[in-house]
């Protein structure tokens, strides 16, 4: 043997796990030649190392995830079952008990549904009386301003025979006037 280290050996592609079916792609090729690359690096071997051993924890992790996820449907899948089976054996006075609850929650729905229609008819009203009163009070207006009206045609009327009475007194003055001076 000689004192000469021997050189560690680099990696082929045959010395990893076949894969058949091409599941991993280039991932193999990827990974032979990194590990060529960095094989004589210290520092780029470490990073690799810590590459790889985050990707086997988190491979499994997600394994931990995925059985716990298949025991927890599992689980479910058994309560459910469990409970169908107890609701089958429902005895009549537990369906009796049913019927009244729903019956009295019926029974409440009903009252608050006609505690509304109560306090709809009673507001309706009130705004019937409240309309009714401004419909009374807008008449008794119209019928003042009729009247109002009315006075002031009656006034202008008036008025108006007064101007014209004293239009023809005025008229009869003059007239007496100059049959006055025709006379002298």
């Amino acid at each position: 043997m000689s004192d000469k280290p021997i050189s560690p050996a680099r990696l082929d592609i045959l010395d990893l796990p076949k894969d058949t079916s091409r599941v991993l792609g280039t991932l193999r090729k990827t990974l032979v030649i990194v590990f060529n690359r960095t094989r004589k690096y210290p520092k780029k071997m470490a990073l690799l190392k810590a590459t790889m051993k985050f990707m086997f924890e988190r491979i499994k992790e997600y394994e931990a995830q995925e059985t716990a996820y298949t025991e927890h449907r599992a689980k479910v899948h058994k309560t459910n079952i469990a409970l169908a089976k107890k609701s089958d054996e429902l005895t009549e006075e537990d369906q009796k008990l049913i019927k009244a609850k729903e019956d009295a929650e019926k029974a409440a729905k009903a009252k608050e549904a006609e505690d509304k229609q109560t306090a709809i008819a009673e507001a309706q009203a009130k705004q019937d009386i409240a309309d009714k009163e401004a419909l009374e009070a807008k008449e008794a207006q119209a019928k003042a301003d009729k009247e109002a009206q009315e006075a002031a045609q009656a006034q202008l009327e008036a008025d108006a025979a007064a101007q014209q009475a004293a239009s023809e007194a005025n008229a009869n003055t003059a007239t007496a006037e100059n049959t006055a001076t025709d006379a002298k």
